[in-house]
């Protein structure tokens, strides 16, 4: 099943979009991430999205650890969303 987004490569210019993207691609909605996950506020996260602030690194070592998203690709762009398992000898 091909899983469709509403956010285009285009759309992944900023740390903040690929927060989203990451959001969007685990499933969560924006205040199930935003206030439950990260303990902070819908506005917080809003401006994050909009490029306003950086979130903080908190936010990306939880996506990390819990959800496996690749940090790098996470502020950078670089690589895949997913952090590849290392035990997996076809990754």
């Amino acid at each position: 099943m091909n899983i469709v987004y509403p956010v285009t490569p285009n759309d992944l210019s900023t740390p903040g979009k690929r927060l989203d993207m990451a959001r969007m691609a685990l499933g969560l909605p924006k205040v199930e991430l935003a206030v439950r996950i990260f303990r902070s506020s819908m506005f917080i996260y809003n401006q994050v999205i909009k490029g306003k602030v950086l979130f903080p690194l908190e936010w990306a070592y939880m996506l990390k650890d819990y959800y496996g998203i690749n940090m790098d690709w996470l502020y950078y762009g670089k690589g895949e969303i997913y952090i590849k398992n290392l035990g997996d000898e076809n990754a």
